[in-house]
């Protein structure tokens, strides 16, 4: 359900400062996660569950949910 209404997305890339998520409503179909992929939340919900606090010693990534930037690949490409 988590995933179905766009709290829950896959990790697809993550940089030094950013984690880009993909969530499954940029896409024409069900996102499929497996067992051995690694989820994020998205930006919206991180903030209401006060989720971006990072443990003490670890880094805090920004979640940034792809196809946000206008410079980015076309999602369909990904598929």
């Amino acid at each position: 359900m988590m995933i179905e209404i766009g709290a829950v997305g896959r990790v697809i890339r993550k940089t030094d400062r950013y984690i880009v998520g993909l969530f499954e409503y940029t896409l024409p179909h069900k996102l499929i996660v497996g067992a051995d992929d690694e989820l994020c939340l998205h930006p919206v919900f991180c903030e209401v569950f006060s989720a971006i606090k990072p443990l003490p010693g670890e880094h805090a990534y920004a979640i940034y949910p792809f196809g946000s930037d206008i410079d980015e690949e076309e999602f369909r490409e990904l598929i």
